[in-house]
């Protein structure tokens, strides 16, 4: 039988304290609270519950069931450049219009950004300028302008 990786066994080292980077990427859209717990979505843990089966199998702990549906295909992606990024242009509480994952076009409104200090005013938008994959979203809810709030990523080919 073959040893747990060690990037995946020094992440899991550090529990009950935050998690390191391979958990980190795995559990993309958890909210991490300051004692260590961790908030995630009901995808988080789908996707979770899943990749462990298939590593826990190829290291011959367990056998997967006949019918787990097949992983899905890999999607090979790269962030461009600065403009694939979406930035806050004011002060406020910020609500994201899409969720990790999700497929955006050029000109799709990404946020709204509320203003606390006047409600009556209207959010201000933030827009993609590209269409790509969310790869990334702000996890604080406050932001000021220059504040990132999401990455795109493109469509890229497989390597050779």
């Amino acid at each position: 039988m073959a040893s747990l990786p060690a990037a995946l066994a020094d992440a899991t080292s550090s529990w009950p304290r935050r998690p390191g980077p391979v958990l980190d990427w795995l559990i993309g859209d958890a909210r991490w609270l300051p004692d260590g717990r961790t908030l995630l979505s009901q995808l988080s843990i789908r996707l979770i519950e899943a990749g462990m089966r298939r590593l826990l199998a190829h290291f011959g702990v367990m056998e997967l069931p006949k019918d787990a549906p097949a992983p899905p295909a890999t999607r090979f992606v790269e962030v461009r450049d600065r403009s694939y990024y979406v930035y806050a242009s004011e002060r406020g509480v910020f609500e994201p219009l899409v969720r990790l994952g999700d497929d955006v076009e050029a000109g799709q409104p990404a946020a709204r950004v509320h203003f606390i200090e006047n409600p009556a005013r209207e959010p201000a938008l933030c827009h993609f300028r590209h269409r790509g994959l969310v790869v990334c979203r702000r996890a604080l809810g406050r932001c000021a302008p220059g504040d990132c709030l999401f990455h795109l990523a493109t469509d890229r080919p497989a390597p050779a």
